[in-house]
Protein backbone atom coordinates (compact mmCIF):
# COMPACT_ATOMS: atom_id res chain seq x y z
CA UNK A 1 0.00 0.00 0.00
CA UNK A 2 1.49 3.34 -1.16
CA UNK A 3 2.25 6.13 1.28
CA UNK A 4 -0.01 9.18 0.59
CA UNK A 5 0.67 12.76 1.42
CA UNK A 6 -1.88 15.59 0.85
CA UNK A 7 0.10 18.46 -0.83
CA UNK A 8 -1.13 22.27 -1.73
CA UNK A 9 -1.39 22.57 -5.25
CA UNK A 10 -0.46 24.09 -8.24
CA UNK A 11 3.35 24.29 -7.03
CA UNK A 12 4.92 26.67 -8.99
CA UNK A 13 3.98 28.72 -12.17
CA UNK A 14 3.17 27.23 -15.30
CA UNK A 15 2.33 24.19 -13.27
CA UNK A 16 -1.75 24.21 -13.90
CA UNK A 17 -3.05 20.85 -11.52
CA UNK A 18 -1.15 18.74 -9.34
CA UNK A 19 -3.65 15.94 -7.60
CA UNK A 20 -3.77 16.03 -4.28
CA UNK A 21 -2.96 12.74 -4.05
CA UNK A 22 0.02 10.84 -5.62
CA UNK A 23 2.39 7.98 -3.79
CA UNK A 24 4.87 9.31 -1.59
CA UNK A 25 8.04 8.70 -4.08
CA UNK A 26 5.51 10.43 -7.41
CA UNK A 27 5.41 13.23 -4.71
CA UNK A 28 9.15 13.65 -4.05
CA UNK A 29 9.72 13.57 -7.42
CA UNK A 30 7.09 16.73 -8.28
CA UNK A 31 8.99 18.65 -5.53
CA UNK A 32 11.88 18.03 -6.82
CA UNK A 33 11.36 19.05 -10.05
CA UNK A 34 10.03 21.96 -9.08
CA UNK A 35 13.09 22.69 -6.93
CA UNK A 36 11.17 23.73 -3.80
CA UNK A 37 13.05 24.87 -0.88
CA UNK A 38 10.74 22.76 1.77
CA UNK A 39 11.40 22.14 5.49
CA UNK A 40 12.75 18.77 5.13
CA UNK A 41 15.09 16.99 3.72
CA UNK A 42 13.32 15.54 0.93
CA UNK A 43 16.50 13.31 0.37
CA UNK A 44 16.08 11.48 4.24
CA UNK A 45 11.76 10.98 3.18
CA UNK A 46 13.15 9.53 -0.01
CA UNK A 47 15.21 6.53 1.83
CA UNK A 48 12.71 6.57 5.07
CA UNK A 49 9.51 5.66 2.65
CA UNK A 50 10.13 1.96 3.57
CA UNK A 51 10.73 2.78 7.27
CA UNK A 52 7.47 5.23 7.55
CA UNK A 53 5.56 2.27 6.99
CA UNK A 54 7.49 -0.15 9.46
CA UNK A 55 7.28 3.11 11.91
CA UNK A 56 3.64 2.59 11.45
CA UNK A 57 3.75 -1.43 11.97
CA UNK A 58 5.10 -0.52 14.96
CA UNK A 59 2.73 2.13 15.93
CA UNK A 60 0.13 -0.56 16.07
CA UNK A 61 2.20 -2.57 18.05
CA UNK A 62 2.98 -0.56 21.21
CA UNK A 63 3.68 2.87 20.55
CA UNK A 64 0.29 4.31 20.46
CA UNK A 65 0.68 6.38 23.53
CA UNK A 66 3.66 7.84 21.77
CA UNK A 67 1.79 8.64 19.12
CA UNK A 68 -1.64 10.48 19.97
CA UNK A 69 -0.01 13.43 20.49
CA UNK A 70 -1.08 16.94 18.61
CA UNK A 71 1.57 18.74 16.41
CA UNK A 72 0.97 22.49 15.82
CA UNK A 73 3.20 24.19 12.85
CA UNK A 74 3.45 27.29 12.58
CA UNK A 75 4.95 28.02 9.01
CA UNK A 76 4.28 30.82 6.40
CA UNK A 77 5.54 29.06 3.34
CA UNK A 78 2.66 26.69 2.10
CA UNK A 79 4.35 23.95 0.69
CA UNK A 80 6.29 23.47 3.50
CA UNK A 81 3.24 23.66 5.66
CA UNK A 82 1.89 21.03 3.45
CA UNK A 83 4.49 18.28 2.72
CA UNK A 84 5.37 18.71 6.85
CA UNK A 85 1.44 18.11 7.25
CA UNK A 86 1.47 14.60 5.42
CA UNK A 87 4.26 13.43 6.54
CA UNK A 88 3.51 13.59 10.48
CA UNK A 89 0.21 12.35 9.57
CA UNK A 90 1.43 9.44 8.47
CA UNK A 91 3.52 8.74 11.72
CA UNK A 92 0.05 8.86 13.54
CA UNK A 93 0.42 12.81 15.12
CA UNK A 94 -2.95 14.85 15.01
CA UNK A 95 -1.55 18.26 13.04
CA UNK A 96 -2.80 21.77 12.58
CA UNK A 97 -0.63 24.21 10.80
CA UNK A 98 -0.92 27.83 10.46
CA UNK A 99 0.56 30.66 8.52
CA UNK A 100 1.53 33.15 11.14
CA UNK A 101 1.58 33.19 15.02
CA UNK A 102 -1.28 35.74 14.83
CA UNK A 103 -3.29 32.97 12.57
CA UNK A 104 -2.47 30.71 15.26
CA UNK A 105 -2.94 32.46 18.36
CA UNK A 106 -6.50 33.78 17.02
CA UNK A 107 -7.60 30.00 16.37
CA UNK A 108 -5.46 27.36 17.66
CA UNK A 109 -6.56 25.19 20.77
CA UNK A 110 -3.74 23.22 22.16
CA UNK A 111 -4.83 20.13 23.33
CA UNK A 112 -2.16 18.43 25.52
CA UNK A 113 0.29 16.26 25.08
CA UNK A 114 1.45 18.61 21.97
CA UNK A 115 4.25 19.81 20.65
CA UNK A 116 4.39 23.70 18.64
CA UNK A 117 7.40 23.24 15.36
CA UNK A 118 8.24 27.30 15.00
CA UNK A 119 9.47 28.83 11.82
CA UNK A 120 12.17 31.54 13.46
CA UNK A 121 11.12 34.07 10.75
CA UNK A 122 7.30 34.87 10.15
CA UNK A 123 5.68 37.56 8.96
CA UNK A 124 4.08 39.81 11.98
CA UNK A 125 4.92 38.50 14.94
CA UNK A 126 8.33 36.50 14.74
CA UNK A 127 9.47 33.26 16.01
CA UNK A 128 11.10 34.37 19.21
CA UNK A 129 7.95 37.11 20.09
CA UNK A 130 5.85 34.15 19.67
CA UNK A 131 6.92 32.16 22.25
CA UNK A 132 7.78 34.78 24.61
CA UNK A 133 3.61 35.48 24.08
CA UNK A 134 2.78 31.82 24.48
CA UNK A 135 4.99 31.44 27.61
CA UNK A 136 2.96 34.89 29.19
CA UNK A 137 -0.15 32.71 28.24
CA UNK A 138 0.91 30.56 31.35
CA UNK A 139 1.52 27.40 28.16
CA UNK A 140 4.10 25.41 28.58
CA UNK A 141 3.92 23.46 25.56
CA UNK A 142 7.21 22.60 24.07
CA UNK A 143 8.65 24.59 21.01
CA UNK A 144 10.88 23.12 18.03
CA UNK A 145 11.87 25.71 16.30
CA UNK A 146 12.92 24.36 12.09
CA UNK A 147 14.17 27.18 10.62
CA UNK A 148 16.39 27.91 6.98
CA UNK A 149 17.27 31.75 7.64
CA UNK A 150 18.19 32.62 11.74
CA UNK A 151 20.24 35.22 13.03
CA UNK A 152 22.31 33.60 15.96
CA UNK A 153 21.09 36.04 18.27
CA UNK A 154 17.27 34.63 17.86
CA UNK A 155 18.88 31.03 18.08
CA UNK A 156 20.66 31.71 21.84
CA UNK A 157 17.64 33.60 22.59
CA UNK A 158 15.30 31.14 21.54
CA UNK A 159 16.99 28.40 23.21
CA UNK A 160 17.20 30.79 26.59
CA UNK A 161 13.50 30.85 26.47
CA UNK A 162 13.55 26.94 26.67
CA UNK A 163 12.47 25.49 23.71
CA UNK A 164 13.09 22.25 23.06
CA UNK A 165 14.59 21.82 19.84
CA UNK A 166 16.40 23.59 16.80
CA UNK A 167 16.61 22.31 13.47
CA UNK A 168 18.17 24.01 10.35
CA UNK A 169 16.06 23.42 7.18
CA UNK A 170 15.81 21.00 5.26
CA UNK A 171 15.12 18.75 8.94
CA UNK A 172 16.13 15.45 8.46
CA UNK A 173 12.74 13.52 9.05
CA UNK A 174 14.73 10.28 11.37
CA UNK A 175 15.88 13.15 13.86
CA UNK A 176 12.97 15.56 13.60
CA UNK A 177 10.12 12.54 14.58
CA UNK A 178 12.14 11.86 17.94
CA UNK A 179 12.68 15.47 19.01
CA UNK A 180 9.00 15.96 18.64
CA UNK A 181 7.96 11.88 20.60
CA UNK A 182 10.54 13.32 23.22
CA UNK A 183 8.63 17.02 23.32
CA UNK A 184 4.89 14.99 23.66
CA UNK A 185 6.25 13.19 26.35
CA UNK A 186 7.94 16.42 28.45
CA UNK A 187 4.01 18.09 27.44
CA UNK A 188 1.96 14.86 29.10
CA UNK A 189 3.86 15.44 31.97
CA UNK A 190 3.62 18.91 32.59
CA UNK A 191 0.42 18.44 31.98
CA UNK A 192 -0.21 16.17 34.60
CA UNK A 193 1.52 18.77 36.90
CA UNK A 194 -0.31 21.80 35.88
CA UNK A 195 -3.55 19.74 36.47
CA UNK A 196 -2.20 18.83 39.88
CA UNK A 197 -1.71 22.92 39.97
CA UNK A 198 -4.53 23.90 39.02
CA UNK A 199 -6.47 21.01 41.68
CA UNK A 200 -4.92 22.53 44.35
CA UNK A 201 -5.63 26.11 43.38
CA UNK A 202 -9.42 25.39 43.37
CA UNK A 203 -9.21 24.19 46.50
CA UNK A 204 -7.06 26.97 47.85
CA UNK A 205 -9.91 29.24 46.52
CA UNK A 206 -12.48 27.77 48.54
CA UNK A 207 -10.37 29.11 52.05
CA UNK A 208 -11.47 32.67 53.51
CA UNK A 209 -8.75 35.45 54.29
CA UNK A 210 -8.38 34.20 57.71
CA UNK A 211 -8.08 30.40 56.91
CA UNK A 212 -5.56 31.48 53.90
CA UNK A 213 -3.40 33.28 56.85
CA UNK A 214 -3.92 31.03 59.61
CA UNK A 215 -3.07 27.78 56.69
CA UNK A 216 0.30 29.96 56.16
CA UNK A 217 1.17 29.86 59.44
CA UNK A 218 0.31 26.35 59.79
CA UNK A 219 2.83 25.21 56.85
CA UNK A 220 5.41 28.06 58.40
CA UNK A 221 5.13 24.84 61.21
CA UNK A 222 3.49 27.21 63.81
CA UNK A 223 1.25 25.35 66.46
CA UNK A 224 -2.14 26.66 67.98
CA UNK A 225 -1.24 28.31 70.86
CA UNK A 226 1.45 30.28 68.77
CA UNK A 227 -0.69 31.22 66.20
CA UNK A 228 -3.15 32.39 68.67
CA UNK A 229 -1.20 34.73 70.46
CA UNK A 230 0.16 36.20 67.18
CA UNK A 231 -3.13 37.11 65.62
CA UNK A 232 -4.98 37.54 69.46
CA UNK A 233 -7.59 34.98 68.67
CA UNK A 234 -8.51 31.99 71.07
CA UNK A 235 -6.80 28.85 70.82
CA UNK A 236 -10.13 27.14 70.54
CA UNK A 237 -10.51 29.18 67.76
CA UNK A 238 -7.64 28.32 66.01
CA UNK A 239 -8.47 24.89 66.37
CA UNK A 240 -11.67 25.35 64.52
CA UNK A 241 -10.05 27.35 62.12
CA UNK A 242 -7.30 24.41 61.60
CA UNK A 243 -10.41 21.97 61.06
CA UNK A 244 -11.76 23.68 58.29
CA UNK A 245 -8.91 24.25 56.71
CA UNK A 246 -8.49 20.43 56.52
CA UNK A 247 -11.95 19.83 55.15
CA UNK A 248 -11.95 22.41 52.60
CA UNK A 249 -8.45 21.42 51.23
CA UNK A 250 -9.75 17.99 51.35
CA UNK A 251 -6.53 16.79 53.01
CA UNK A 252 -6.81 13.48 55.11
CA UNK A 253 -5.05 14.94 58.24
CA UNK A 254 -2.79 17.74 59.00
CA UNK A 255 0.33 15.63 58.38
CA UNK A 256 -0.80 15.31 54.69
CA UNK A 257 -2.12 18.76 54.61
CA UNK A 258 1.69 19.95 55.15
CA UNK A 259 3.15 17.07 52.76
CA UNK A 260 0.74 18.63 49.62
CA UNK A 261 1.00 21.94 50.25
CA UNK A 262 4.23 23.11 52.02
CA UNK A 263 5.62 24.47 48.81
CA UNK A 264 2.06 25.52 47.12
CA UNK A 265 1.95 29.14 45.71
CA UNK A 266 -0.87 30.30 43.65
CA UNK A 267 -1.25 30.47 39.84
CA UNK A 268 -0.51 33.68 38.53
CA UNK A 269 -0.98 34.31 34.35
CA UNK A 270 -1.12 37.39 32.27
CA UNK A 271 -2.35 37.12 28.71
CA UNK A 272 -1.71 40.51 26.43
CA UNK A 273 -0.97 39.46 22.80
CA UNK A 274 2.67 41.51 21.73
CA UNK A 275 2.48 44.30 19.18
CA UNK A 276 3.43 43.30 15.69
Amino acid sequence: MPVRFRLGAPYAKGLTHVSPFFNARKQIEIIQALSINIGISLNVVLIDIKKMQISNHDSNQGDQALLKGNVYIIEDNQDVRALMTGVLRHYGFSVEAYEDAETFFSLAKIVSPAVILLDMTLPGINGVSAYEYLKTTGQSTPVIYISGNSHPEDIIQAMKLGAKDFFLKPAPIEQLIPAIRDALQKDAFQSEKKKQQQALDARWRLLTSRESEICRMILDGMGNSEIARKLDLMPDTVKKHRSKIVEKLNARSLSSLLSVYRNFEPSQTSSEPPST
